[in-house]
């Protein structure tokens, strides 16, 4: 908590909520273990175990829904969700991909599944022009990264190497996240097996890639990252790190 504390200090915006339910509320919550949530400024949408979705118009009361799980989704883990202005589109794992204009009818898409080998869409992230969607690839161990104006049609754009041999741990699956005053993504991935230098990649549109490394062994546990308008956090083991370039890192 002192590395949040640290961030926010040093010029990290805040939302402020006084009171929260979570602890607390045993009714009216989805019901399920929810992995992501979007909002599309009237309707929250969550996804999570089995297929399970819900919604919700104030984040209090839950409604659940057989949306996506009646689809081709079937009981696929749900793992990202992003809102574009127009359309949601759900990752998932085993190729799992499905678009909806309300978050309550949902049409599956095989194309993510096609072009990254039915590949867990571990995030994705809506940039103001495409989907910029990522996975680790159970075979080759590498990070791919795939493009879609639209949910429905991706493109595969970039293979990454993470310069791992090992295993990744869930928490330190591909994560995206956009700043869209710098008109910069940037993906954390997970660290080397050894070693005192971590892979992770930026870019200015989800098409062209630049691998880099940071010479900071913590990033071996980078479990996310996120975006403001001009800075990026990104979560680690034991730090949280903080750029306005995408390139030079500083502990919070």
């Amino acid at each position: 908590w002192s590395s949040v504390r640290r961030a926010m200090s040093n010029g990290w915006t805040r939302a402020i909520r006084t009171s929260w339910y979570a602890a607390a509320r045993t009714t009216g919550l989805p019901g399920f273990l929810v992995l992501a949530v979007a909002g599309n400024g009237t309707t929250f949408v969550a996804i999570g175990e089995l297929g399970k979705l819900a919604t919700s118009t104030d984040g209090l009361t839950w409604t659940t829904s057989t949306g996506l799980s009646s689809t081709t989704w079937g009981t696929r883990v749900g793992l990202s969700l992003a809102w574009s202005g127009s359309v949601f589109v759900a990752g998932g794992v085993g190729g799992g991909c499905a678009t909806s204009s309300n978050g309550m009818t949902w049409t599956y898409q095989a194309s993510w599944g096609s072009v990254t080998g039915d590949q867990a869409m571990d995030s994705v992230v809506w940039i103001g022009t495409r989907f910029v969607a990522a996975c680790r690839d159970s075979v080759s161990n590498a990070a791919k990264v795939a493009t879609s104006t639209d949910g429905v049609t991706w493109t595969l754009r970039a293979t990454i190497n993470t310069g791992s041999t090992a295993a990744w741990m869930y928490e330190a699956y591909p994560h995206l996240a956009y700043a869209s005053g710098l008109s910069l993504l940037v993906m954390t991935m997970r660290g080397p097996s050894s070693g005192s230098t971590s892979t992770y990649a930026t870019s200015p549109d989800g098409i062209t890639w630049t691998t880099r490394t940071i010479s900071e062994w913590r990033w071996y546990h980078g479990y996310g990252v996120s975006a403001k308008s001009n800075m990026f956090l990104v979560c680690a083991a034991y730090e949280v790190y903080r750029s306005t370039t995408g390139t030079y890192w500083t502990p919070c």
